[in-house]
């Protein structure tokens, strides 16, 4: 058990990639976290503006019956 641990501890300590890969992947994923960011924000527009629509039609509707 402990030279299954302490060969689990070489392994993470050794690079897997070259650093410049690394890097490359790193700014890929800030990239598409702040996409996915982008996309949050837009579908939470998309749920208020059709609410904010909805309730603009019930008034209406609430007018019009009047």
């Amino acid at each position: 058990m402990a030279t299954l641990l302490s060969n689990q501890s070489q392994k993470t300590q050794t690079q897997p990639y070259p650093t410049d890969q690394q890097v490359k992947y790193l700014h890929l994923e800030a990239e598409v976290d702040i996409l996915l960011q982008r996309i949050t924000a837009l579908m939470q527009r998309k749920q208020v503006f059709s609410c904010s629509s909805t309730i603009s039609s019930d008034s209406q509707a609430q007018i019009d019956l009047s």
